[in-house]
């Protein structure tokens, strides 16, 4: 059986990389041949261009020069990892296109990643299988839909969409219980493919930073609120900071890294003392390499905290949340795994019967 995998793939983003690597694997493990699907999104190929014309202010232009350079190397090492590590279509689809991989495939997984955010992909029906007629082909893993507080916005966008899916699983818990009010249906809440994954298959293509001293590791998608905290942490354990900053405006007692291909990221997490982010994936692979760590929720886009909320508490992490106590703190963080290794590990076995069964067995809607 042939598995067409529709996701992020081609998104400069270590998450979405990451992900669709490890749910390649996961369906080979089944023994079943998987491709992602090497589709091009008009709008995420326009959010991922390196070079963007919309800026007006001599500011804004000189700082989109400065990150040029830091764009193209990004991008080179993405395409390097993509080369060497996903199995791709031969083909690549377009919009006008994608029907062509009809015939090609027995099922279609879509996910995970924010796939069934409108917002991102400008409602590109190609992410809800619009061009494949069969229910049974047509699975989705782990998809997020966003945004948790807009997505009443969307909803005649998902009626209509879903309807004619065989079997639907998502990664947030408002996800799933927005779907089911919704369509009507069970809704499966699953975990991202990062997590069905032994942490060897991780491991084995970490490359490990040339570092002999400990260190805190930090990762800021948006939230510099963070920060507070990863300052408060160096001055308490008196370890050097590396960090992913959000910005190149950024400036924190450290080291700035920038460009690093996805086998660096997830080296950096690995072998870290401690790990301080607002990232979603980061936090999913500080648990699966049983990091100490805290996660900071965004203040500023509070509708983005139902992927790291809903995560956490299904493993019973959620003490890792960055409190204001915490900031003026004395005590150095910890993680406790003692129930969350198996937690995790019923929540992968669940998830796996899941997709093995929505893969496999005919008629499954």
């Amino acid at each position: 059986m042939r598995v067409g995998i529709l996701t992020f793939h081609r998104a400069l983003n270590y998450g979405a990389v990451l992900q669709a690597y490890a749910l390649q694997r996961v369906i080979e493990g089944f023994g079943l041949e998987a491709e992602v699907l090497d589709y091009r999104c008009p709008a995420l190929e326009r959010t991922y261009r390196p070079v963007h014309f919309h800026e007006r202010s001599l500011r804004g232009a000189l700082s989109a020069a400065t990150y040029l350079p830091i764009r193209l190397a990004r991008r080179a090492k993405f395409a390097s990892f993509r080369r060497r590590n996903l199995v791709m279509s031969a083909a690549s689809y377009l919009p006008a296109t994608i029907s062509e991989a009809v015939d090609r495939y027995d099922r279609f997984v879509v996910g995970s990643d924010q796939v069934w955010n409108p917002d991102l992909t400008e409602a590109d029906g190609t992410y809800f299988l619009d061009f494949v007629d069969d229910p049974d082909q047509k699975v989705s893993y782990a998809a997020s839909l966003g945004k948790s507080g807009v997505l009443h916005r969307h909803a005649e966008t998902y009626l209509k969409a879903l309807a004619s899916f065989g079997r639907i699983s998502v990664r947030e818990q408002d996800g799933k219980e927005y779907l089911q009010t919704l369509l009507g249906r069970d809704v499966a809440w699953v975990l991202d493919p990062v997590l069905l994954t032994d942490p060897e298959t991780f491991r084995v293509i970490a490359i490990p930073p040339r570092r002999s001293r400990p260190y805190i590791f930090a990762y800021c998608l948006h939230e510099t609120d963070m920060y507070r905290y990863v300052e408060h942490l160096r001055r308490l354990t008196g370890l050097p900071v590396v960090y992913v900053p959000g910005s190149l405006r950024t400036r924190l007692v450290g080291t700035r890294v920038m460009s690093l291909s996805p086998e660096d990221f997830l080296g950096w997490i690995r072998d870290a003392a401690y790990v301080i982010t607002d990232s979603f994936h980061v936090v999913a692979f500080s648990i699966l390499f049983r990091k100490v760590f805290k996660a900071q929720l965004k203040s500023a886009l509070p509708e983005l905290n139902s992927r790291i909320t809903s995560l956490l508490g299904l493993v019973g992490l959620e003490q890792q949340i960055i409190s204001e106590s915490d900031v003026h703190g004395i005590a150095l963080p910890d993680t406790d795994y003692s129930n969350a290794l198996d937690l995790l590990a019923t929540a992968r076995r669940e998830s796996l019967v899941f997709l093995e069964e929505a893969l496999v067995c005919q008629g499954s809607h």
